[in-house]
């Protein structure tokens, strides 16, 4: 070393170098306690990042002395090179734990599928479940690649919550509704393992709709599946299947006012008049007339817009004539109603309608006079 310094040789071919042979030589020749050996080592290389501790420790290995490797490599500052190096070693667990610690995610699994190839699926978990990083990343990996490992690895944690996450997964990335009524069933299943009583009681109600929609489907001919609840009773009462609507309505237990909602809109945008209608015979809408003249508005019809008006509050009544351009109702009722805001928008639309226009400021000036 004080040759080196003398004849100022870079450490790294210098100084460095020969501590790299000579703790080599240490390792291959010592007699001394493994413990020991390995303490006289680290004191004389220090946290020198020029030296290889890896390099020593593969030489420990290479004579017999295992145990000496893996304390040395506790130096190793490189992951790279000390975690494939415990692996070799026989050091599954510890050289997990230095791959997370390490952060570098492409390095931690290079060591749970070695980990995996080299042990019995029984020791792999006992060592995946001693990490708890390690075994999160290894449900990822799996989820991806290896859904039967997936499969066996949540059996054996009993977590039959991601059971069953994964098992609704499968169901909707099958083609087939016999395989996807099948996921669902096992779905059930895990749920109630896991006493979710609301996740149970979704894919219940999913498992039913489905068996529902496939009846439908082979009946009619049409495409039910894959729809939401509120969109296959939608479209049965577009289509005239109303008593397929009520028992679809009576068995999911669709609110009244939410029933009311589907109807108006599907009989809205299927133009059934006659059907809209009836519905309107009531004397209390438990949502209001007003959807019934947006959905005629929407379908481009405003004559039968116009038969729901009478049904409406004033204030409502006055913002739909206005949405159908009746403008001389509009601003009588503004007038009544002593709305000069409205008024003043009734003549900003009718700015090309001379009448209109003449209609509506003496309608203003009767309300300033009257004040």
């Amino acid at each position: 070393i004080a040759i080196c310094d003398y004849l100022k040789i870079p450490p790294v071919d210098g100084k460095s170098r020969v501590l790299g042979h000579w703790a080599c030589y240490k390792v291959e020749t010592s007699t001394a306690d493994e413990d020991e050996t390995a303490r006289q080592v680290s004191s004389r290389l220090g946290l020198n990042a020029e030296i290889s501790y890896s390099d020593v420790a593969s030489k420990a290995a290479q004579v017999g002395k295992k145990r000496l490797a893996v304390k040395l490599l506790e130096h190793e500052v490189r992951a790279d090179k000390q975690v494939p190096l415990l692996l070799k070693l026989g050091q599954g667990a510890k050289a997990l734990g230095k791959a997370i610690d390490s952060g570098d995610t492409d390095l931690i699994y290079h060591v749970i599928l070695n980990l995996q190839e080299e042990h019995s699926t029984a020791d792999f978990h006992m060592i995946m479940r001693g990490v708890k990083l390690g075994a999160s990343l290894y449900t990822k990996y799996c989820s991806q690649h290896n859904t039967a490992g997936l499969q066996s690895w949540l059996q054996q944690e009993d977590d039959w919550q991601a059971l069953a996450a994964h098992s609704l997964k499968e169901s909707y990335s099958s083609g087939r509704i016999e395989t996807r009524l099948s996921h669902l069933v096992t779905t059930q299943e895990y749920y109630r393992k896991s006493k979710n009583d609301f996740n149970l009681s979704v894919v219940d109600e999913t498992t039913k709709l489905l068996n529902h929609q496939t009846k439908l489907e082979e009946k009619f001919g049409r495409v039910y599946l894959n729809l939401s609840l509120h969109d296959t009773v939608t479209q049965l009462l577009e289509e005239g299947e109303y008593k397929l609507a009520d028992k679809l309505r009576s068995e999911f237990k669709i609110s009244d006012r939410k029933y009311l909602w589907l109807k108006v809109r599907a009989f809205g945008k299927s133009k059934q008049w006659s059907e809209l209608a009836n519905l309107a015979k009531s004397k209390k809408s438990l949502i209001g007339f007003g959807p019934f003249v947006d959905v005629c508005i929407e379908a481009g019809c405003k004559d039968e817009a116009n038969r729901y008006l009478v049904l409406l509050n004033n204030e409502d009544k006055l913002r739909y004539l206005m949405k159908l351009e009746i403008y001389s109702e509009a601003a009588e009722l503004a007038y009544n109603l002593k709305d000069v805001e409205a008024l003043t928008s009734i003549e900003v639309r009718s700015v090309n309608n001379f009448s209109m226009l003449e209609k509506v400021a003496g309608l203003k000036q009767k309300l300033q006079s009257s004040r």
